[in-house]
């Protein structure tokens, strides 16, 4: 990316969502604005500390100290990274054709033998009048759980199943699941377990597994002192969590290994999520990606006036769209704190 620009801003913004997210009722970021006289570049900044420990102020200071400091991209977070590196072009401002898994939700409230889960009943009925490619479960600690897969295995008999455990489970429970519903055909299992080695484990007794957040650990190919190999079944690779230079590693080990690359959102605007869909269109543009976070939002960014087709020079946002579009959204209540940066 050419660092080169003649102004330079960010502004904070907040956004409702749905529902409460790891404790949260908004999504909050930044997205970070460089302009020259002919483009305009826009990054986005949404960290999540529960994974990483970095904050969104830690990660704010970050972006500063590279533009303001001539900071190398290795020395600040990787989210900071990602910001940075993803300032969209002006005339690249458009949501990419990449298929996206429907994520299913699992309801907190549903505990202990209880079967039912209304919340998964509702999105299965939408679903089955027009079956998606693919399908990510969310699971939890139940004792039902594999009575919900079950479900939507009936419900979705021609749909990719892919079933994520956000490591709740130790590997006894992980692999007792897995032998219950072997016959169900589940894609893979998304960090059933916390360690490494569980997950490892796992993989040598067959269950497909994929690795999420654990390839924060990625270290010159090893986790935790220990080799990745063929074992491993797919790889989830946010680029707003790893960083940029981490995603080419990860899609390096996918194709040494012949292990499938999913590029994942981590609950970004919608101009967060365009970026990380043109990642995807360019790393691996015949799978189902982890791109469905939209649904998640009450109020999301309108990007139409910037999509194009590009089938045409003419068809291409101009400048004077674009910055009157950027205009209007920082009057927005969901836009605040906008500063200037300097060099």
């Amino acid at each position: 990316m050419n660092l080169e620009w003649s102004k330079a801003r960010a502004v904070r913004w907040s956004l409702p969502l749905t529902s409460t997210l790891a404790g949260r009722t908004h999504r909050e970021g930044l997205w970070l604005i460089l302009e020259r006289d002919d483009a305009i570049g826009i990054g986005e900044l949404a960290v999540w500390p529960e994974f990483d420990g970095i904050t969104l102020d830690m990660a704010e200071r970050g972006v500063r100290d590279c533009l303001e400091n001539g900071a190398p991209l290795r020395e600040i977070p990787a989210p900071a990274q990602w910001c940075v590196v993803s300032a969209i072009p002006s005339l690249d401002v458009h949501q990419p054709d990449v298929d996206s898994a429907i994520l299913l939700w699992r309801n907190e409230a549903s505990t202990g033998d209880d079967p039912r889960d209304t919340r998964l009943d509702a999105q299965l009925e939408a679903l089955t009048r027009r079956p998606p490619r693919a399908v990510k479960l969310k699971i939890g600690r139940h004792a039902n759980e594999a009575q919900r897969i079950a479900r939507v295995r009936s419900c979705l008999p021609t749909t990719e199943l892919r079933v994520d455990a956000n490591r709740r489970l130790d590997r006894d429970e992980a692999h007792a699941l897995f032998e219950a519903t072997r016959h169900l055909d589940v894609a893979y299992w998304e960090e059933p377990c916390a360690a490494f080695e569980d997950l490892a484990a796992l993989a040598e007794a067959g269950m497909p597994i994929a690795l999420d957040e654990t390839l924060l650990r990625l270290n010159d190919g090893r986790i935790d002192g220990c080799a990745i190999d063929e074992r491993i079944a797919a790889y989830v690779c946010k680029p707003s969590l790893l960083g940029p230079r981490p995603v080419e590693h990860v899609a390096e080990l996918a194709r040494t290994h012949g292990a499938r690359l999913i590029i994942s959102s981590t609950f970004e605007s919608a101009l967060g999520r365009t970026a990380i869909a043109r990642v995807a269109s360019l790393l691996a543009p015949h799978e189902s990606h982890g791109l469905g976070t939209g649904a998640f939002f009450r109020e999301d960014f309108d990007l139409e006036p910037l999509r194009t087709s590009h089938a045409h020079e003419e068809e291409r946002p101009s400048q004077d769209v674009i910055r009157t579009w950027l205009d209007t959204l920082t009057r927005s209540t969901m836009l605040r704190h906008a500063f200037e940066l300097h060099a």
